[in-house]
Parts: structure tokens; sequence; C-alpha cells
């Protein structure tokens, strides 16, 4: 029933979005789906015999903290638009990729959390996701699949959350021992055990370090040969046109011949500019 109402709920914004958005959205979905066989499969290769019990708990913890993040996500920029320029609006790109955000912050957790937890792990996700989104912005850093909050800040707050929230129970039944479980539980019982908090910030340090020794260079070799970015001329066209053989949407392709000679009447008419404003200061002195 709940599937039925999804795929009406679906044809009916179908008609109103665009195209792009279209896609967009089916791609969300594609990928939400795709998160049920990484996080509740890997259950099915635990060094437990409680797989029956850790694959279905996977799978739920994985839909509520995706559904969390896209809720948080796109009400939390909706009431910041409200506050700032007082015209909000609902903007789809928040929802989808808010729920990405929180479907990559319940990756390390989905087997070892309470259903509880997993909503406020996808709750926290979407904020990060909205945070570091506007942190790329400001600092000026191209980011146009929003790639660097989705999976890096999500991921990151993802491994600190089995530092917090591991379950005793769940430790149990997935690993068959709860020596060191999350922090608010060992705090809970009067304790202070961030053993496990502190081997995940470990595990963060090691990752970006094991990426910076092998990509760095990669990319630093790649700026350096002229390949790390398009040219100008190729973004204004499209990468689609320039890059792929034509317009993946049906568009009308751009002439780039007809782009770059307007682009050069541009420059001839700045440098003419530059000239006049040049010999008007040598005049006045």
């Amino acid at each position: 029933m709940a599937f039925c109402f999804d795929v009406f709920i679906n044809v009916q914004l179908a008609e109103k979005l665009s195209s792009v958005k279209k896609k967009q959205m089916l791609g969300a979905f594609t990928l939400w789906f795709g998160w049920y066989g990484f996080n509740a499969g890997s259950a099915l290769a635990i060094p437990t015999s409680n797989a029956e019990r850790v694959l279905p708990l996977s799978g739920v913890n994985t839909t509520l903290a995706g559904g969390a993040a896209g809720i948080v996500s796109l009400f939390g920029h909706y009431w910041i638009l409200e506050r700032t320029t007082g015209e909000a609006y609902f903007d789809l790109k928040y929802l989808m990729y808010g729920s990405l955000g929180g479907l990559v912050s319940s990756t390390a957790s989905c087997g070892i959390v309470e259903p509880w937890a997993a909503v406020l792990i996808g709750g926290i996700g979407g904020l990060v996701y909205n945070f570091g989104s506007w942190a790329l912005i400001k600092m000026r850093l191209d980011d146009a699949v929003d790639a660097i909050p989705v999976h890096m800040f999500n991921g990151m707050w993802g491994l600190i959350a089995v530092g917090l929230f591991a379950s005793p129970a769940r430790l149990m039944d997935a690993y068959g021992h709860n020596k060191h479980v999350g922090w608010f539980y060992s705090f809970n019982h009067g304790g202070s055990d961030a053993t496990l908090l502190a081997c995940q910030f470990i595990g963060i340090l090691c990752i970006f370090g094991w990426i910076m020794f092998t990509m760095f260079p990669f990319f630093i070799w790649l700026d350096f040969k002229g390949w790390f970015r398009s040219d100008p001329l190729d973004e204004i066209v499209g990468l689609d046109t320039s890059y792929h053989g034509g317009c993946v949407l049906g568009h009308v392709s751009y002439d780039a011949q007809a782009i770059q000679a307007m682009l050069v009447d541009d420059k001839k008419d700045d440098d003419n500019v530059d000239n006049q404003s040049l010999e008007f200061d040598e005049r006045e002195s």
C-alpha cells in the first residue's frame, strides 16, 4: 500500500517537475535502493550466526536515517531561507542530497545501533550536509554534485556516531562481544569508556592520510597537465556537447564557434574600455 502511494505521489510530482529534477529524483531513489545492498547485505558476512537479527535491523536503520536526514535538511533549508530572505520555498535538492547524506552517515553504524539512534544520526547528518554545502560556497570551492558534504563530512560523522551510539546488545549480536560500547551507553552506566570513540577518530585520521598519500600527487599531476578542469568555453557550451557529442536532455546545442566569436568580441570591448580609460587618465595627468 505504501509503495502504491509512493508511486502515485511521484507520478503527480513528475508532471510538475522539470526533466532535470525528475532525473535527479530518480537517481537519488536509485542510490537509496542500492544502499540496502551494502548496508543490509553486508550483514550476511558478520562473524556470528545472528544475521537474521542484524540484517533487518540494518535495513530499518538505513531507511530511518535516510528519511530523517531528508526531512531535516529540507525543512532546515526552508527555515534558513525564511529567516534570511523572508521568501522561503522547499528546494528538492536538499531533500535528495540530505537523504543521501543520512544514508552515508548510517552506513558505519546501521547494524549496531538502535532505531531511535538511527533517526538521530540521520537527522544530524541532514544538518551536516546543509552546513557543509554552505561552507563550500563560502570557501569558494567548486563541488557541483556536493560530494564533499554528502560523502566526506557525513562519512566522518557516521564514523563518530559509532563511537557514540553503539549499543551493547547490538554489538553482541554482530560481533559476539561488547567490551567497548558507545560512549553514551558507557556514560549512562557510570563509566567513561571512550575506547571505541577514540578508535573511530584514529580511523578517520588513517583514511585522510591514505587519501592524501595516494590521491594528492595524482591531482597535482592533473593540474600540471591542465586536465583538472575543463576549458571555460567548454563549460559555457556544455560538457554534454563538447565532451560527449550531444545534449543528453535533448536541448538545442549551442554553436561553439559563435560563442567563441562572442567571447572574442567581449574581450575586444573590454580592451577598448581599458585603453580609453588609460588615455583619459593620461590627459588628466
